[in-house]
């Protein structure tokens, strides 16, 4: 095996090692958000006859995004697999594959290695992402495989391939589905204003990657309009679409400022202190006031960033793009649309895109940033799975979870119960879990009358989680446990019962 084939197989491999870690660890699926995914597949195998777009059946939302929830229904009835252990382990291996084979291409179609992928994978809070099967983590390929297809410039996988890559997109996550579209342009924009201002002769890149770009818009829009979800129609407004395009503009008007050379310090500093910034102040807002975020948790994925961040790397008109989508979407979402800033540590896997879509070359330098940063990633993650995480420690699931979510099915039938977002999203379809009425009760200390309240030993001394933040369990809070009798206790949850 040749130098170069080793160090492939070294980064996939320990990609691969700590994207299903999770799994081989607690034998449960990772991650919050893919439970509503896991019964989504889970309905269509248990009734195949059952329509994906039928909401009354599901939950409204993911059946509308149905990508990887039609693939691992269909790989679990393929290989006889429960639905959980697909997701688990057979996707997450699979997606972890996909990802490091396409982007490793897309850096040999660039001139780089597979250093690129390396630092896209090494880096903290995108390792912790992708180490779980959801809708964003399956459109990666998918963008792959589209600037794969670009960058080559066959016409006949223009015409053939990237329509199915942009229908798989626009079925698969709405987020992501933007992201391309903003990416693709803006990589279109870019040549061509390396060609106005350093008078450089355009590649013709932008010819596919605008054209890719309206053809995905433009599926997208029917496609929301057909059969999205009601959710996004109504969160989004046309004004928010023209005021995120003047960010835009903002970003690309500071690359074109500096003529259009991305390795200057000036437009170096611009992308990677804002990535930074972005990554590092939500963690130090959320540690203070009725928030109970430990900011030392942060401080690896810090680390970690910072580190990966001073690999050596060319940037690309691809890299650049990423950059200043990332950075146009980020600003809108702090600055125009605090309200969605739950989605801003899903814009900020877009840092690990622009590293992907670099160039890094096999230096020294380069592998040895490479290994820490693996190293600080495996630190990240064991850390998460070890308790000792106080960041993002909900998205761990143990034997636990599950046994206390089974004793609340059987208990509470139709009644319902008050937890936080890690029950309800385990028991989206199943049970009612009211997380509103848990926040009134941190506030204000009072239950209503013959309600249950599943407090497991994570929230007594880290938090409840709720949209992307952690409370703390208030005073009056534990007051109202001590006076209210226990109806099931374990290592992992007290179910608390408030009388009439």
């Amino acid at each position: 095996m040749s130098g170069r084939s080793f160090l492939v197989f070294l980064v996939f491999t320990a990609t691969l090692l700590i994207h299903v870690a999770p799994f081989l660890y607690t034998l449960h699926p990772f991650s919050t958000d893919v439970w509503p995914l896991i019964r989504v597949s889970e309905r269509l195998v248990s009734e195949p006859w059952v329509k994906i777009y039928d909401d009354s059946a599901f939950d409204g939302y993911n059946n509308r995004w149905p990508g990887i929830a039609l693939a691992s229904a269909v790989a679990s009835l393929l290989t006889g697999l429960n639905v959980p252990f697909v997701y688990g382990i057979l996707m997450a291996a699979a997606l972890s594959i996909a990802m490091c084979t396409g982007f490793y291409a897309v850096a040999r179609r660039l001139g780089g290695s597979v250093l690129s992928t390396a630092a896209m994978m090494a880096l903290p809070s995108f390792t912790v992402f992708t180490s779980a099967a959801l809708k964003e983590v399956y459109s990666y390929p998918l963008m792959a495989s589209a600037a794969l297809v670009i960058l080559a410039g066959s016409r006949l996988g223009f015409l053939t391939a990237l329509p199915l890559l942009a229908a798989a997109q626009v079925v698969t996550h709405h987020l992501s589905t933007l992201m391309t579209i903003v990416i693709f342009a803006e990589a279109g924009v870019l040549e061509l204003v390396d060609a106005f201002t350093r008078g450089l002769r355009a590649s013709g890149f932008y010819r596919r990657a605008i054209p890719y770009s309206l053809l995905t818009a433009a599926m997208a829009y029917t496609y929301m309009e057909a059969a999205g979800s009601r959710i996004i129609a109504e969160a989004v407004d046309p004004w928010d679409m023209v005021t995120a395009a003047l960010y835009l503009a903002l970003y690309t008007a500071i690359y074109a400022a500096s003529r259009g050379r991305p390795e200057s310090p000036a437009w170096r500093g611009v992308v990677s202190g804002l990535l930074l910034t972005a990554a590092v102040a939500p963690a130090v807002w959320l540690s203070w006031g009725f928030y109970s975020y430990d900011a030392s948790s942060i401080i690896p994925y810090a680390a970690g960033f910072i580190l990966v961040l001073s690999t050596p790397r060319r940037e690309t008109v691809l890299s650049n793009a990423a950059a200043v989508s990332a950075a146009g979407v980020l600003s809108f979402t702090a600055f125009s649309k605090p309200g969605m800033g739950s989605i801003a540590h899903r814009v900020l896997n877009y840092a690990a895109i622009y590293l992907g879509f670099t160039v890094v070359k096999e230096t020294r330098t380069a592998c040895v940033i490479a290994l820490a940063g693996f190293i600080i990633a495996s630190g990240v993650m064991a850390q998460l799975l070890l308790g000792m995480d106080q960041a993002s420690f909900y998205w761990v699931y143990r034997d636990g979870d599950s046994a206390a979510a089974g004793f609340l099915e059987s208990f509470t039938g139709d009644t319902g119960v008050i937890g936080d977002a890690k029950l309800y999203y385990m028991e989206e379809m199943r049970l009612r879990v009211d997380t509103a009425l848990l926040l009134r009760l941190l506030y204000t200390g009072r239950c209503p009358s013959n309600s249950i309240i599943a407090v497991s030993s994570e929230n007594v001394l880290k938090g409840f989680a709720e949209a992307s933040s952690v409370y703390r369990l208030t005073d009056t809070a534990r007051r109202l446990l001590g006076e209210t009798p226990v109806v099931y206790s374990s290592h992992a949850y007290s179910l608390y019962w408030c009388p009439p």
